[in-house]
């Protein structure tokens, strides 16, 4: 069934009626979708715990999702192609990336309008706040066979800028994970002069579960308290026991199904992209390409009808990650080093771990169903030191150079930083006090993704065979250890290497 209503709230103009080109102008709609999961179908099935969802009369599990529409006010002047944009920890983000927009919701110049194509973003991640503008998703939580909600370890670290006594049990200030009992005595809170630092146990009687209220420590199962204070540059991790466990792989459902449900349903079911797309391309930047590799690992390219969803994906600066986006218990904006996203399999292509013996590849479900999608994974030098991007088309030994499927494009941006880089610099950044040593990376990737979406257009709609691969390669010797690299950076003088 998946999609059941499409609940359009606001339908108004884009960038207060501002026309682009031969397509004129452009409107938003927002609003609310609800979908009914099989969770017996062999679609959905490798959903973490979707059959320990609460189920309707009728069997299915019940979820809903946010979403946002950019759409040709007149029909005839689109392109005929979707852009699902993955939000990223709710923040529709897509313009700012192809458009070079300053906000979330701004034109800038313009050229996914100019191009026309229609602009989804449809909520998948659970533990969002409920904040105007973010784009989320509700969800039911797992439960045991007596219908009682599921208990189980969590781990939640962080590092503060500031000294600060309280800390919300969330990963980035997202809705907390509760401790099931604020007295429990096997919690553990440790601390860390950095993340490969040996971690040191701070006595339990030493810290609670509370929050402060006029200037005293109450209990709270949604915080941790420490009198002396979280110190800034520490890194700090509770684990504890939580009660409740959404099933926050719904997310690739209903991203999935949305697509599927504006490509190929039709007016009078509701669909407000009728007759409008023939071709769907997704773009994940960050967390959301992470996102996208899981989505491409699940095999979840196929709808309930085994319909294709997209023909094309960009995850863009997503190193060789997945996320804890599939998982009970997990945080899908956790992005810490020793978290479950940096996990085999890395390459699209099949191979085997030395370390467990398993066989695995990133498209395996995909190449299996012989209907693998054209897709450009692209990451930047930042993803090199800290993303695990040369297990992307190295083998997980660093031994030899690793051949892609022919559907798969690997593209390296070098000399670039995880994020486009502007002239406007400052060693402050624009959400919190921390300060960077140095300035930023100015190099501004943006016209490249713009390029990379036409050549996939072009992939995918005429056969024209994009630029091939262009990332450093072991048999050319552009792909060196990072011993080797930190040695020559210091041979350079008065620079030290980065801690």
């Amino acid at each position: 069934m998946a999609v059941t209503t499409l609940n359009i709230k606001t339908c108004r103009p884009f960038a207060d009626g501002m026309t682009f080109g031969e397509v004129g102008a452009y409107q938003q709609l927002e609003g609310t979708v609800h979908l009914a999961v099989d969770p017996n179908h062999p679609r959905s099935t490798g959903i973490a715990d979707l059959k320990r969802a609460t189920r309707d009369t009728q069997g299915f599990v019940q979820c809903s999702a946010d979403f946002r529409i950019l759409q040709p006010v007149v029909p005839g002047r689109g392109n005929q192609r979707l852009l699902l944009a993955i939000v990223n920890r709710g923040n529709p983000t897509v313009l700012t990336n192809f458009n070079s927009a300053d906000g979330r919701l701004e034109p800038g110049n313009g050229f996914l309008m100019r191009q026309g194509y229609t602009v989804l973003w449809c909520g998948w991640q659970d533990d969002v706040p409920e904040t105007p503008g973010l784009v989320r998703i509700q969800v039911p939580e797992a439960v045991d066979a007596d219908g009682q909600p599921l208990t189980g370890k969590m781990a939640i670290a962080f590092q503060p800028d500031t000294l600060i006594r309280e800390q919300l049990l969330s990963d980035r200030s997202h809705r907390p994970h509760p401790a099931h009992d604020v007295h429990d005595p096997n919690a553990i809170l440790t601390v860390q002069d950095h993340e490969d630092a040996p971690p040191q146990t701070i006595p339990r009687q030493e810290w609670s579960f509370a929050r402060l209220q006029d200037g005293r420590p109450v209990p709270d199962p949604t915080r941790i308290y420490l009198a002396t204070g979280f110190l800034p540059g520490k890194v700090y991790q509770v684990i504890y026991t939580t009660t409740g466990a959404p099933v926050i792989g719904l997310g690739f459902i209903a991203v999935r199904e949305m697509v599927s449900f504006l490509r190929y349903r039709a007016e009078t079911e509701g669909n407000p992209c009728a007759g409008r797309i023939r071709y769907a391309y997704s773009f994940g930047r960050s967390q959301s390409g992470r996102f996208l590799r899981h989505f491409l690992y699940l095999g979840l390219n196929q709808d309930e009808q085994d319909r294709t969803v997209c023909d094309g994906l960009i995850p863009l600066v997503a190193g060789g990650g997945r996320g804890e986006f599939n998982q009970r218990l997990g945080q899908p904006s956790n992005s810490n080093k020793y978290s479950v996203k940096n996990l085999f399999p890395f390459h699209d292509s099949v191979q085997t771990d030395p370390e467990t013996g398993r066989t695995d590849g990133l498209l395996r479900r995909l190449a299996f169903q012989g209907l693998l999608p054209k897709v450009f994974f692209i990451n930047t030098s930042a993803e090199y030191w800290s993303g695990h991007a040369a297990l992307t088309h190295i083998d997980v030994e660093g031994k030899a150079d690793l051949t892609s499927a022919e559907s798969v494009r690997n593209y390296h941006l070098a000399g670039t930083q995880h994020g486009p880089g502007n002239l406007s610099l400052t060693d402050t950044g624009s959400a919190d006090d921390a300060r960077a040593r140095h300035l930023p990376n100015a190099v501004d990737y943006r016209p490249l993704l713009r390029a990379a979406l036409v050549n996939l257009d072009h992939w995918v709609t005429e056969g024209h065979e994009p630029p091939p691969s262009l990332h450093p390669r072991l048999d050319t010797g552009t792909a060196v250890a990072p011993e080797h690299t930190l040695t020559t950076f210091q041979a350079i003088p008065e620079v030290s290497v980065p801690v």
